[in-house]
């Protein structure tokens, strides 16, 4: 980033206000865009009724900057949790012990059935900030795009690991469920492709939400589009992007920029 355009940026913020790429899918269609966070969103949603289904995908340990742990533990949510990465998973078995009614997946979801290798960040590495080990991705470029951001040990040594994970389809994943009230996705930079493969068709959950920071500018815009295409509004709050189905618009109050 050139010396000006920090500055810039910083006036800017020094002012209040803020600056992020938008998808042209909703510049074009500003009437879409919301202006809402997650959970006023759901708290929205647990007021016409707490009963919620929900699908998380890249669910780490369920706990660690985790926005819908509280929800799911006092609302007591019925839902389906995958996450590849076999130490994440043990922790995220702990974390909800005593929930039942919690499907939990040591899994991957992919195009294809098949094994992959997942680069994550080791955590045996001395003096690495707390959120390296949620850094996952298929995408090798993604984690050493973090790496680069000081991510080395006090010797200089590499963190990144390869481990070899189970992928299923998304269909499969989903093959016993009747409704999906919220879906969640943080699978650092393959996002899209999840929301390319999941069947709107079938299901329309209320609330949509991925991780945009991995992505594309031209694969945000295409994902988004397609969720305008089926009704939903969206917010693109900083990270993550959230639709809202469009048939709750009328119980949420726009505001202006």
């Amino acid at each position: 980033m050139g010396a000006a355009r920090k500055t810039v940026l910083k006036l800017i913020r020094a002012g209040g206000y803020d600056l992020r790429h938008l998808p042209r899918a909703l510049l074009q269609d500003p009437a879409a865009r919301l202006f809402i966070d997650l959970d006023h969103l759901i708290a929205l949603r647990v007021i016409d009724s707490a009963d919620m289904f929900f699908v998380q995908i890249g669910a780490f340990d369920g706990r660690t900057g985790d926005q819908l742990h509280e929800w799911v533990v006092r609302f007591r949510w019925s839902g389906i949790l995958a996450e590849p990465h076999p130490r994440h998973f043990a922790k995220l078995q702990h974390t909800y012990a005593d929930s039942p009614n919690l499907i939990l997946r040591n899994v991957a979801v992919s195009d294809v059935r098949a094994t992959r290798t997942l680069y994550s960040i080791r955590e045996s590495v001395a003096g690495l900030p707390e959120w390296a080990p949620q850094v996952a991705s298929f995408d090798r470029a993604v984690v050493e795009a973090v790496e680069a951001h000081r991510l080395r040990g006090p010797r200089g040594e590499p963190v990144i690991e390869e481990i070899e994970v189970e992928c299923i389809t998304l269909s499969e994943l989903l093959a016993d469920v009747d409704r999906v009230d919220l879906l969640q996705v943080d699978t650092e930079g393959y996002d899209a492709r999840i929301i390319r493969m999941f069947d709107f068709e079938r299901f329309r959950p209320d609330i949509v939400r991925f991780e945009n920071k991995h992505l594309s500018r031209a694969d945000h815009d295409s994902v988004v589009r397609r969720l305008l295409g089926y009704g939903y509004s969206v917010a693109v709050p900083g990270p993550d992007t959230i639709a809202w189905n469009m048939r709750r618009r009328r119980q949420v109050k726009r505001r202006s920029e």
